[in-house]
């Protein structure tokens, strides 16, 4: 009989981000406009291993910079809150 305590099951998906150093999941970015609301990026999920390269891509006006600045604004020390079209998205995780 062995004294190692069983190792907890994952559930799907989380196994393979367990040795992730990014991992993005369900980010929307919606933007707040006179008109009304804009959605920027929706539900977006990826995760990113050590070593891995990583690159977006995509037709002008597709999301690519808002997703990225989504990404690093809490890295940053931005809180993630509503905001009107003058001073940026909105994020919603």
């Amino acid at each position: 009989m062995s004294s190692r305590a069983a190792e907890p099951q994952l559930e799907p998906g989380l196994a393979a981000r367990r040795d992730s150093i990014l991992d993005v999941h369900d980010l929307s970015v919606e933007y707040l406009l006179e008109s009304g609301v804009v959605l920027a990026v929706d539900q977006v999920s990826f995760s990113v291993k050590e070593s891995e390269f990583v690159a977006i891509v995509g037709e002008s006006g597709c999301g690519k910079s808002t997703l990225l600045f989504a990404i690093a604004a809490p890295a940053v020390g931005r809180d993630a809150a509503a905001l009107d079209d003058r001073h940026g998205p909105s994020f919603h995780a």
